[in-house]
């Protein structure tokens, strides 16, 4: 066992951390010592998370690690493939041209009906193959096991999520078992997710019907962009994911490592530029090598790769 590995584990054994070893140089060990990974992947829908993520592990040069993201989950789950081929045959959309024409802009009642087939097997009747006995069991609660499984077995891990609010509960549940926690976030500009999206349902449509069986069944989120409030929604969870990325930076940039005042609750930050053909590093921030970045250097970054435009877009 490597010299620092066996200093970390007397230091545990011990329970003399605070006590016996001043903090700095206490969390200088700490920095050093291998940890799995948790990497928490950040973005909304089309901006190339799960890309992302392999990227992420990529850089820490793990080669094995469990993906969890709930959408494959419910994508994959019997009863959503059943209702998304209601949904189908309903609006026509296994005819090429009307797939087309309703994709491209589609009606408010198909986001709805969509959205409505998602949220039932995510949070009431999914994920049940192996669990025909629980009534009350559902995909939220089948990746939460997942997740808890993973954690408890110490195993390199990306989690997906959206990242409209802060995962406080993640980084407490992660937290008792050492991981090396790093958010890392895919950055799109707001008009270039509109067109991503756009191809993306029409392209995952097709996919579907090759094999229903085989294939994941697709997903139609709201990526509208209008003035009117059902059209402004996929806006707002841009200006949300923003908004806590934004107090993320705040609290990690004002971090200080050899004191007790830092707020920040990962080691490590990560931003990607996704607007071209290849997956950039924009941007790395480490808790334990911060060498004075300024927040307003990275707000720049971020004007730029996240622009989101006061007015609609124009193609």
């Amino acid at each position: 066992m490597p010299l620092i590995n066996k200093m970390y584990s007397i230091l545990h054994k011990l329970e003399c951390i605070e006590n016996k070893l001043d903090q700095p140089l206490y969390r200088k060990i700490l920095s050093k010592v291998k940890k799995p990974v948790l990497a928490m992947t950040f973005g909304p829908t089309g901006a190339g998370k799960s890309k992302m993520g392999r990227q992420v592990m990529d850089k820490y040069n793990e080669t094995e690690f469990v993906q969890i993201l709930i959408d494959d989950l419910v994508e994959n789950d019997y009863k959503y493939k059943e209702s998304v081929k209601k949904i189908i045959q309903k609006y026509k959309l296994n005819h090429n041209e009307t797939a087309q024409s309703l994709l491209s802009d589609p009606p408010i009642e198909l986001f709805d009906a969509f959205s409505q087939a998602y949220a039932n097997v995510r949070f009431k009747t999914g994920c049940r193959t192996n669990k025909r006995d629980e009534e009350e069991w559902n995909c939220n609660q089948e990746n939460d096991e997942i997740l808890g499984r993973a954690l408890e077995n110490k195993q390199n891990i990306v989690f997906e999520m959206t990242g409209t609010y802060s995962p406080t509960w993640l980084y407490d549940m992660s937290r008792p078992h050492n991981y090396l926690i790093v958010a890392s976030y895919s950055l799109v500009t707001f008009c270039s997710l509109i067109q991503r999206n756009k191809s993306r349902a029409i392209n995952d449509l097709k996919y579907f019907l090759e094999d229903t069986q085989k294939h994941s069944a697709p997903r139609l989120p709201n990526v509208l962009d209008g003035e009117e409030k059902q059209k402004q929604i996929y806006r707002k969870l841009m200006e949300d994911i923003k908004k806590v990325l934004d107090e993320l930076l705040q609290n990690c940039l004002e971090c200080n490592t050899n004191t007790m005042d830092c707020k920040c609750p990962v080691d490590e930050i990560l931003l990607f530029d996704n607007n071209g053909a290849e997956l950039k590093e924009a941007f790395h921030y480490s808790k334990y090598a911060n060498d004075g970045v300024k927040k307003e250097q990275v707000m720049d970054i971020l004007a730029v790769l996240m622009r989101i435009p006061k007015g609609r877009c124009t193609f």
